[in-house]
C-alpha cells in the first residue's frame, strides 16, 4: 500500500516570495525559470479600463506607483497600482490602493507564453495582477487596459520583452515555506455541516422587473431603460409563508435565506430608517405597500416559520445595487429617474448601515447573512464591524469578517474538482486553493426552476417579470429529478454547501408541483442515505496510519463511498484513494475530501468484500470523521412518501393507529403504507415508528423524521 506523503500540495508553478529586479517562477512541466524586470521603465502609467474608471499602474512590477502630482492620492498608502473616479480622476476623491509591493505570487503562463505576479493587501481585500505577455519585439511599450473580474481583483495586461522567460537556477524557485493552513471558524464549520439550504425570492422582482439583468446592471447606467415600479406594485393575495418553509423541511434544507431586498432595492420588512439631517426616509418598502395594509412584514413572519420546523433563518439584503437609491455595484449614480433617492456615495453607506443594523436587531439570531457580489468601497470594516457586534455566530457570504463564505463559480449547481475549502479571500469565487490565505467554503446557490412549461399546462411558454428563473417564472417548470439529485451529489458531494432556491408566485403560494417536487427529492435523499451499509468514524491519519477499511457483509450491494474530513485545523487532506477488495488498480482517485465527497464506485460491489480508503498526501495529521458504504443504484419510483427531517408530528393516542421499532425512514413509509388510515408518521431518533390517522401539529425536534404518503 503507498505510504502517505506529507507535502503541501500548491498550484503547479505558482511561488510566493520577494518581489524585485527579476522574479522567479517554476513552470508545471519542470525547470526554474527567471523574469528579468529591470529593463522595464521606472515610471506610472495611467490605464483605462471598460467602464472607464482610471488607474494609476506602476512599473516596473514590485515598485510603488508614484502619486506626486495627484491630490486624490495624497497620503495613500504605497500600492503597486490606484483605483481613481472616472469622473474627476486624480481631482476627485477617490484613491484606492489595489495591492502592496511586498505579498506577491509569481505564476507562469502558458498560452500566451509568459508571467503573472499578482499582489494582495489592497483596500477590503482587493488584489492586483500583472499579465506579463512575452513579445521580444516589444520595448517601450505602455500596458494595454486594465479589467476587473472577478469582483475585486484587478488585472492589467502587458505585452513586452519582460515577459519572456529564461533558465534559472533550481534554488532560485524553492520559495520559503508554505505558510500555515488557513483555519475556520466554529461558525464556518457549523454551516459546512448542514449541506443543504435555501434562498428565496418574494420581492419587487416577483411582480415587476426594473432593469434587473439588464444593460445598466452590466455596462454604464443609462437614463433610459431602467424602471422603479411603486411600492403599490407589491400586492399579493395570499402569502403563506408557513408552506414555504414545510416545503423546504421537505427536501432537508436545514438553512434558509430569504432575499428580503434585492436589485430593486424594495424591502420587504418594514424599513425605519431615515435620516432627517439629508432629508431621508426609506419609503419604499411593504411599509409603503397595499399587502396587509402596509402593516406586513415578510422578514418576520418568515424567521417565525424557519424557527418552528427547526431551519435556520438567515437574510439577503443586496449592498452593491439598489435601483431606489441610485446604486450599481456599489457606487452612486448622478443620473436619476423619478422616484429615486437623491443621496451621496457617504449617505449610502450610512443608509446601508442603518438597514442591516434594523435587520440583525429585530429579528434574533441569524445563522447567514448575504452580500451578493460584496460590497461597497470602504465600508468592509463598518459591516465587519456591526456583523461581530450583532451577529457574530452567522456566516456571511461574500462578506467581510471571519466567518466568510465565498461563490461556487456557477449557478448550474454542478462544481468542479477538486473543490478546496480555502481561497485567497471571499470574493476570489470558484474552486478555491489549498493553500489559500482564507478558510472561505463555498456556496452553490443552484434555481430550482429550469426547462420550459408542458403544452398541457395551457398556451405557450410566459415569462416571470424578472426572467429567468431566480424569481417565480410561469413559464418555467421544477427541474427533474435526476437533475436534482445530481446536483446534490456536485455540491454537497464535492465539498461545497448547497442553496436550492424557491419562488412563490405574485399570490404569495408555491406552485403544486414546485411543492411535489421538493417532497420527491427528500424522499429520494432520505431513502438513498437515510441508512449505510457499513460506518466507520474519527479514524486518525497519520503517516503510520493512513488508511482505513470496511466490510460489505454478504450479500449486501454498495455503489458508493462517502467521506468526510476533520476540518477542525483547516483542510488537510490533498490525496487519496478508494479500492476495492480484488481489484489491481483504484476505484476512486481524488484530491479534496472536505466536508463530504461521494464518490461512485465503477460497479456495484455484492459482500462478501472489503473497501478501503488510502491517503495518499495531506498538510499533516488530521482525522476522518466519517467513512460510509452505501447503495442506492435504484431510483425509487414515484410514490412512497415525503420527509421533512428534525421535525415531529404530535403523537396523540387517540389517533395513533400503530407503533412499533423499525430500522429507517423508508421502514417507517411501508409501515404507514400498509395502513391506508395513514395520514402522518414520525420516527424519533431511537427508531420508534408512530403512524397517525391525522394531523395534530407538531414542532422542531433534532434526530425526529415525520412524513406523510405521496
Amino acid at each position: 500500500m503507498a505510504a502517505l506523503a506529507v507535502i503541501f500540495a500548491g498550484v503547479a508553478g505558482a511561488q510566493a516570495g520577494s518581489c524585485g529586479p527579476a522574479v522567479f517562477g517554476a513552470a508545471p512541466g519542470g525547470g526554474c525559470f527567471k523574469w528579468d524586470l529591470s529593463t522595464l521603465p521606472h515610471t506610472s502609467y495611467t490605464v483605462n479600463d471598460s467602464f472607464p474608471e482610471p488607474y494609476l499602474v506602476a512599473s516596473p512590477p514590485c515598485s510603488a506607483v508614484s502619486s506626486a502630482g495627484c491630490s486624490a492620492c495624497s497620503g495613500a498608502t504605497a500600492a503597486v497600482a490606484l483605483q481613481l473616479d472616472p469622473a474627476g480622476g486624480c481631482g476627485a476623491k477617490r484613491c484606492i490602493p489595489l495591492g502592496t509591493p511586498t505579498t506577491s505570487t509569481v505564476t507562469p503562463i502558458e498560452s500566451p507564453v509568459g508571467v503573472e505576479i499578482a499582489f494582495t493587501g489592497g483596500a477590503d481585500g482587493r488584489t492586483f495582477t500583472y499579465r506579463l505577455v512575452c513579445n521580444r519585439s516589444a520595448v517601450g511599450t505602455a500596458p494595454e487596459a486594465v479589467a476587473e473580474g472577478p469582483t475585486m481583483h484587478y488585472t492589467v495586461t502587458w505585452e513586452t520583452a519582460a515577459g519572456c522567460s529564461q533558465p534559472a537556477p533550481a534554488s532560485s524557485c524553492r520559495g520559503p515555506p508554505p505558510p500555515p493552513l488557513a483555519r475556520p471558524t466554529p461558525a464556518q464549520l457549523n454551516w459546512m455541516n448542514d449541506e443543504i439550504g435555501a434562498i428565496g425570492h418574494f420581492n419587487m422582482g416577483t411582480f415587476e422587473g426594473c432593469g434587473i439583468g439588464d444593460s445598466w446592471m452590466e455596462g454604464p447606467m443609462p437614463t433610459s431603460g431602467i424602471s422603479l415600479p411603486p411600492p403599490s406594485t407589491f400586492a399579493p393575495q395570499n402569502v403563506d409563508v408557513e408552506s414555504w418553509v414545510k416545503a423546504l423541511a421537505s427536501f432537508g434544507a436545514r438553512r434558509a435565506v430569504l432575499v428580503v431586498s434585492h436589485g430593486c432595492g424594495f424591502n420587504t420588512f418594514p424599513s425605519n430608517t431615515a435620516f432627517p439631517e439629508f432629508d431621508f426616509v426609506y419609503n419604499y418598502s411593504v411599509k409603503s405597500s397595499p399587502w396587509m395594509g402596509g402593516k406586513g412584514d415578510i422578514a418576520k413572519l418568515f424567521v417565525d416559520a424557519c424557527r418552528s420546523f427547526g431551519i435556520q433563518p438567515g437574510f439577503y439584503h443586496g449592498a452593491m445595487n439598489n435601483a431606489f437609491l441610485n446604486v450599481r455595484s456599489g457606487k452612486v449614480g448622478t443620473e436619476w429617474i423619478p422616484g429615486q433617492a437623491r443621496i451621496t456615495q457617504d449617505q449610502y453607506t450610512q443608509v446601508l448601515l442603518a438597514n442591516l443594523r434594523q435587520l440583525w436587531t429585530d429579528y434574533g439570531p441569524l445563522t447567514e447573512v448575504w452580500f451578493d457580489g460584496g460590497f461597497p468601497p470602504n465600508t468592509a470594516d463598518p459591516i465587519a464591524k456591526l456583523l461581530a457586534e450583532l451577529q457574530p455566530q452567522a456566516v456571511a457570504f461574500q462578506g467581510p469578517g471571519d466567518s466568510v463564505i465565498r461563490w461556487a463559480g456557477t449557478e448550474g449547481g454542478h462544481v468542479s474538482e477538486p473543490f478546496w475549502s480555502a481561497a485567497a479571500s471571499s470574493l476570489a469565487a470558484g474552486k478555491g486553493d489549498p493553500q489559500g490565505a482564507v478558510f472561505s467554503p463555498a456556496e452553490a446557490d443552484t434555481c430550482f426552476q429550469g426547462g420550459a412549461a408542458q403544452s398541457t399546462r395551457g398556451g405557450p411558454s410566459v415569462q416571470g417579470p424578472y426572467g429567468g428563473c431566480w424569481f417565480y417564472n410561469a413559464g418555467m417548470n421544477p427541474k427533474s429529478l435526476e437533475e436534482l439529485v445530481s446536483s446534490y451529489h456536485d455540491t454537497v458531494g464535492h465539498n461545497a454547501f448547497w442553496l436550492l432556491d424557491w419562488t412563490p408566485n405574485q399570490t404569495g403560494m408555491l406552485r403544486p408541483d414546485h411543492v411535489a417536487r421538493y417532497a420527491e427529492l427528500g424522499s429520494w435523499l432520505t431513502t438513498c442515505y437515510g441508512a449505510s451499509v457499513a460506518t466507520l468514524t474519527n479514524a486518525s491519519v497519520t503517516p503510520a496510519a493512513a488508511s482505513v477499511t470496511l466490510s460489505v457483509p454478504a450479500g449486501k450491494d454498495v455503489d458508493r463511498v462517502v467521506i468526510k474530513e476533520d476540518q477542525t485545523h483547516g483542510q488537510q487532506i490533498v490525496g487519496f484513494t478508494v479500492g476495492v477488495s480484488g481489484a489491481s488498480a483504484p476505484a476512486i482517485t481524488g484530491q479534496s475530501i472536505g466536508n463530504r465527497f461521494i464518490g461512485f464506485l465503477p460497479s456495484v460491489v455484492t459482500g462478501p468484500a472489503t473497501i478501503t480508503v488510502n491517503v495518499t498526501a495531506t498538510a499533516g495529521p488530521t482525522t476522518l470523521r466519517e467513512v460510509s458504504l452505501f447503495n442506492c443504484s435504484r431510483t425509487p419510483a414515484r410514490g412512497g412518501c415525503s420527509f421533512v427531517r428534525n421535525f415531529a408530528y404530535t403523537i396523540v393516542p387517540s389517533i395513533t393507529v400503530v407503533s412499533q421499532k423499525v430500522s429507517s425512514v423508508e421502514a417507517c413509509c411501508s409501515l404507514c403504507s400498509a395502513h391506508p388510515e395513514c395520514a402522518v408518521f414520525v420516527q424519533d431518533g431511537a427508531g420508534l415508528c408512530t403512524v397517525m390517522s391525522a394531523n395534530q401539529g407538531g414542532a422542531a425536534a433534532t434526530g425526529a423524521t415525520s412524513g406523510s404518503p405521496l
